[in-house]
């Protein structure tokens, strides 16, 4: 649901009609899920032949935390949902994908957890909880780090330095092991999985809440502290309660817009001092965001900075 948006965004200016399908298909989306999928209190996950939902007798993380990241439920039903999955889903080390409901019974939640831990579905709880709450996030995101791994199951020799598709819950027979599944060789290759670091990575990306538009880049941190550092090799973000900066590294010549938050000290600035690469620039000042046009060559570092003007 949420890429309908953006993909509307994206072809607008070239193909109008194709953005308004796609608009309108994002709305006849989210009105089947609050039709269908919507049962008083979680999402369904999905539905068999019958029209009957699927494995009723579960509760699915994915079908909770995705609607939220893509802006699809109220504040309200954000933290009643949010606050399910935090009582009754998540671990030690990161969420169980699956728990079954006593009976199939909505409301009434057993304490044995099935499924397992897969560090892919983490990285979206994480997002949806910094969303509600910014310290929810991050210890969300320590939770799923392969130190925090290694810390509660010191015996294990993966889950280290890398990883499984998915671990086995705190709770099971095996606790902490990967799991195991028919499909996938998971305990005869428990690492060399990518899932274990790009989780992480991504959920990373999601609390220095940056995210792609059409027209260029947003800038919205969702982190516990206005103080923060963070390098990667193509973008980096500096911040205080007074300043915010970084560079990005483009693939390709362009212009594009980059949308920045600006932290508590700087909202009641009535004059902001904006830079790129050292040269002071003109800003659209929207709300607690300025917008600034950035003219960037392939594979150059362009650096900005945003303060308070003396």
């Amino acid at each position: 649901m949420g890429g309908f948006g953006l993909a509307a965004d994206v072809i607008a200016s070239r193909d109008p009609v194709l953005a308004q399908r796609y608009t309108a298909e994002r709305a006849d989306q989210l009105a089947r899920l609050e039709q269908f999928a919507w049962n008083g209190r979680w999402y369904e996950r999905g539905f068999v032949d019958s029209g009957n939902p699927l494995a009723a007798q579960n509760l699915y993380l994915e079908p909770q935390v995705l609607p939220i990241i893509a802006d699809a439920v109220s504040p309200d039903r954000r933290a009643a949902l949010l606050d399910l999955v935090a009582h009754h889903m998540d671990t030690t080390i990161g969420p169980m994908t699956v728990v079954p409901l006593a009976g199939g019974t909505p409301g009434s939640i057993d304490a044995p957890q099935i499924g397992g831990v897969w560090p892919v579905s983490s990285a979206w709880l994480t997002e949806a909880y910094a969303l509600a709450d910014p310290a929810s996030g991050w210890d969300s995101l320590v939770r799923n780090t392969l130190f925090r791994h290694a810390e509660t199951f010191p015996a294990l020799w993966y889950g280290v330095w890398s990883g499984p598709d998915s671990y086995y819950g705190p709770d099971a027979e095996r606790p902490g092991e990967a799991d195991a599944h028919l499909a996938t060789a998971l305990t005869d290759y428990p690492v060399f999985n990518v899932h274990a670091h790009a989780s992480v990575l991504r959920a990373l990306f999601s609390l220095a809440g940056v995210h792609a538009t059409a027209g260029g880049l947003t800038i919205a941190p969702l982190l516990p502290s206005e103080t923060f550092a963070i390098v990667w090799p193509r973008l980096a973000l500096r911040s205080t309660p007074t300043s915010i900066a970084g560079s990005v590294t483009p693939m390709a010549d362009d212009t594009f817009a980059l949308r920045v938050q600006l932290p508590s000290g700087l909202r009641a600035a009535t004059a902001l001092r904006i830079e790129v690469d050292g040269q002071l620039v003109a800003g659209q000042r929207v709300g607690d965001r300025v917008v600034v046009a950035v003219t960037a060559r392939a594979g150059i570092p362009v650096a900005w900075a945003v303060t308070a003007a003396p």
